[in-house]
């Protein structure tokens, strides 16, 4: 059934936190992601670093014993697998932003890494814990005419750890999750606060109690390497607003590109986007046809 105002029952539609963040940015963009109409040609050399520490980070955690010290060692490999990933999966290239670029990227991740260790020492290891926790999660909220309608929370947290409950048999477990951030910029995370609030709700909406914290590692920040997001239940009520919203949207079929221009030429779905489609811009009508 399509998202559209003419059907007779609401779909059941799955927003992740990064669809509900393009969707805020440009309807057209989220929804041309969601079709996978991404260039494979992508420059993602800006996030690559991010993604080989996730990988590594997730590949050490997997281990029946991790190994102290070996995150660094797994740098090099790493870099050279997610991308053939990227390659094989068509989503993106890396290209190097000189000749030095991807061994200036390998010490800065062998670094980051580095640092995590001890973070994942004192406060991972001694726990249950999942790395990459994949949820999918069911939400009631209310359709375009007020009734109820189910939607899914999508999405995946760097590490979920299941603490110890706090001592009655009726205790839910207590929970801590963790999002490793692979920036060195100490004004990254306020602009991603509010991801931490849709994982905490996700949480919250799977297992009946929200995380003790919802916790921004950030090794490469040097007078601030992890920063608890502190949610409230406004802000999970202001969040749980902003998901009713893209679903509304979804529903009625809106999909319009945003106005404005900023940040078009490097978009990523820019070549499927209506906005510069050729019946967006005008047909090409020569002035006199060639022979």
């Amino acid at each position: 059934m399509s998202e559209t105002s003419g059907c007779t029952s609401p779909q059941r539609i799955r927003i992740s936190w990064t669809q509900l963040s393009n969707h805020e940015y440009c309807k057209q963009k989220a929804v041309l992601i969601r079709q996978h109409k991404k260039s494979p040609t992508d420059n993602v050399r800006n996030f690559f670093h991010g993604t080989v520490c996730d990988r590594v980070m997730r590949a050490w955690l997997s281990e029946p014993d991790p190994t102290p010290g070996a995150m660094p060692g797994m740098v090099e490999d790493f870099i050279d697998l997610c991308a053939e990933e990227l390659r094989a999966e068509e989503s993106g290239v890396v290209l190097w932003k000189s000749r030095t670029d991807r061994a200036e990227m390998t010490e800065f991740c062998k670094t980051l890494v580095t640092r995590l260790e001890p973070m994942l020492v004192k406060w991972v290891l001694p726990f249950d814990y999942e790395p990459e926790y994949r949820f999918q999660v069911p939400i009631r909220v209310p359709y375009l005419d007020g009734t109820p309608a189910e939607i899914e929370l999508v999405g995946g947290i760097d590490v979920l750890v299941r603490l110890p409950a706090y001592g009655s048999a009726s205790d839910l477990p207590r929970w801590q999750a963790y999002d490793l951030k692979a920036t060195a910029n100490p004004d990254y995370v306020r602009k991603t606060l509010a991801q931490g609030i849709f994982y905490d709700l996700a949480i919250l909406a799977g297992f009946g109690r929200a995380p003790d914290e919802f916790t921004f590692l950030l090794p490469m920040v040097e007078d601030r390497q992890f920063v608890a997001a502190g949610v409230t239940d406004a802000d999970r009520r202001s969040m749980l607003a902003r998901i009713v919203a893209v679903a509304h949207d979804r529903w009625r079929g809106d999909d319009a590109p945003k106005l404005d221009a900023a940040g078009c030429s490097w978009c990523p779905v820019r070549g499927a986007c209506r906005k510069f489609s050729p019946r967006a811009v005008g047909a090409f009508t020569p002035v006199r046809a060639s022979r």
